[in-house]
């Protein structure tokens, strides 16, 4: 399986790091690595979570409030 972000994603990506670099380069680290975890999990094991709608699922961050919609 392959995983790669439309240009929303991507752009409210890019947003998120910039925040949480203005916050601590240490935590925007943290939350690139945790994106990056979440979309490895989403190729390892693409039906662990549950269905949103039609063929739709999210995989939450562990420790940021985000979520990867595939």
């Amino acid at each position: 399986m392959k995983v790669r972000l439309l240009h929303p994603a991507q752009v409210e990506l890019e947003e998120a790091l910039e925040w949480y670099y203005r916050k601590s380069p240490e935590l925007e680290a943290g939350f690139l690595f945790e994106v990056d975890r979440a979309r490895q999990r989403i190729i390892d094991f693409p039906n662990a979570w549950h269905p949103l709608g039609d063929g739709v699922r999210r995989c939450r961050l562990d420790r940021f409030p985000y979520g990867l919609i595939y």
